[in-house]
């Protein structure tokens, strides 16, 4: 007992100075991040000036609270102690440009978890040798030798439109247009198509997987420390602890076992068969200086990247254009004459070099990636050496600078009324046609713009213009409203995975049309 009196004194002071130390440290950080950190004189509250906690608590929504901070503060805004966000279009070309000086944020990016891809390397040395290897694999030439494969999922899109009407039932055209653009990559770039518009339940889980990658993302940018942790995790293990992780180690290692096939095959000096990913990064020939063959689990992280890319970017593209367009019976109506002008037979196959001449339809589209947006959050860059600056303030190198599509596609000083789907925007003459598209960036602009812009086009002609002039009338939204088409998470434009909304976009053939 004697010993017990002793020590519990000294215990409870170690317990006391610890906190102590433990508050003066946070108040010490606190009053250097507010006041004397060398971003502390930009604009903005005072909680993302000193935590990140602050754009943690928004959950995936922080996109819409920065447009708020802009609203307040101003075109430049402090939205985590190291990082500001921009809003004024013309900072925007400052950033993000061919040869550009400024690199991705490693920790916003590599909670990705694709560290080897092309998309996910930080540095753009790095990248333009990983670029200059893929690059002819997505050029606009190979993507018309393979557009076969393109026209092939755009019939499957219309046969399950065409077996709902028959059967009286809606379609999910939501999940379909992700389906054709998982398929086309799938097919197009693996040689490997995953079938699922075959499927009744159209890729489903697929897509819940891609959902779920959200929630992982924004503790891994939070808390950097737990990602190695749960990197570990063995693959046996993965669907116990998580649905989405269990989905995305089955796919990685699906992914890692068809690229050891293909080395197999280089190795025994088999036919290759048609180009792939894996087939042109597995060789040598025609590659950048510096260029080294991948490993396979370095190789799969290409191969994962690129097909969430594609299971989201390009299918939200097209549920918001055909929404819209089935929303507003006027749309519709232009849409479907332009279409049968071109196109007389409605069984014809329709080339994508003649539907992307199509004004009306091209104004659909553009609109449709206006409001679909891409990477709905901002794009955040690090800061070169020398430093920049923006709107009057000088941003150290090193600092975080960053700008997002929900802004630059809502700019109500360049397209009025920004919330309206309205194709004659794009109509009015070729210089405000050029006014407009200088603030779209669905693909992103510069070096780091998406390597399969050429392919998501093919498909968003291909695919809208067939689904259009087969279903020339009568096609109506199913219960679907605008309201919960605006429902996005913070990186992906796909639906918040926590969305309240009842159902997806769906479609159906009205009884008097169909009579």
């Amino acid at each position: 007992m004697a010993v017990r009196e002793v020590l519990d004194p000294i215990l409870d002071h170690r317990w006391i100075a610890l906190v102590a130390l433990l508050v003066l440290y946070t108040t010490s950080i606190t009053i250097y991040r507010r006041f004397f950190h060398p971003l502390a004189k930009v604009p903005g509250p005072f909680l993302p000036a000193v935590t990140k906690l602050y754009q943690t608590y928004y959950n995936g929504r922080y996109y819409l609270q920065i447009e708020k901070l802009h609203q307040k503060y101003g075109p430049i805004v402090r939205i985590t102690p190291d990082e500001i966000h921009l809003s004024d279009a013309k900072e925007y070309d400052k950033i993000y440009y061919v040869g550009t000086k400024y690199w991705k944020s490693p920790i916003f990016y590599s909670a990705l978890n694709v560290p080897h891809s092309t998309f996910g390397t930080p540095t753009n040395e790095v990248h333009k040798i990983k670029r200059g290897a893929l690059n002819p694999m997505f050029s606009r030439q190979k993507v018309l030798e393979l557009e076969d494969i393109v026209q092939d999922k755009a019939e499957k899109v219309c046969a399950r439109m065409q077996d709902g009407v028959d059967q009286d039932q809606p379609v999910d055209l939501h999940h379909a247009f992700r389906a054709v653009s998982v398929d086309v990559i799938s097919d197009f770039a693996f040689d490997k198509c995953y079938n699922f518009l075959d499927r009744d339940d159209i890729g489903a889980t697929f897509f819940e997987m891609a959902r779920g990658l959200g929630p992982a993302m924004w503790v891994f940018q939070q808390f950097p420390t737990f990602q190695p942790i749960a990197l570990k995790t063995p693959p046996w293990l993965a669907p116990y602890l998580s649905k989405p992780l269990g989905y995305v180690v089955g796919m990685q290692m699906e992914c890692a076992s068809q690229i050891e096939g293909v080395q197999d095959n280089i190795r025994d000096k088999k036919d290759l068969g048609r180009q792939t990913i894996f087939t042109t990064l597995l060789t040598e020939e025609d590659k950048p200086d510096g260029y080294q063959i991948p490993t396979t689990w370095q190789l799969k992280d290409e191969a994962f990247s690129v097909l969430v890319a594609a299971a989201d970017t390009t299918g939200n593209a097209m549920t918001v254009a055909t929404f819209n367009v089935l929303h507003n019976q006027s749309i519709y109506r232009k849409l479907v004459a332009e279409l049968e002008k071109t196109f007389p037979n409605p069984s014809q196959r329709l080339s994508f070099v003649e539907l992307e001449r199509l004004p009306y339809l091209t104004a659909v589209i553009k609109e449709g990636l206006r409001l679909s947006f891409g990477v709905v959050g901002r794009l955040p860059r690090v800061v070169p050496e020398g430093g920049a600056e923006f709107d009057g303030h000088y941003i150290p190198g090193g600092y975080i600078v960053g700008m997002s599509s929900w802004m630059m596609h809502r700019d109500p000083d360049v397209f009025h009324d920004p919330e309206r789907f309205d194709p004659e925007r794009w109509l009015k003459s070729q210089e405000e046609f050029r006014r407009l598209d200088h603030n779209m960036v669905p693909f992103g602009r510069g070096t780091r713009q998406c390597v399969g812009m050429p392919l998501a086009y093919t498909e968003l002609y291909v695919t809208l213009g067939t689904l259009f002039r087969r279903f020339p009338r009568g096609l109506k939204v199913h219960k679907t409203t605008p309201e919960t088409m605006r429902d996005y998470e913070d990186f992906f434009s796909s639906y918040h995975p926590n969305s309240k909304r009842e159902e997806w976009f769906k479609a159906y053939m009205d009884a008097d049309e169909k009579a």
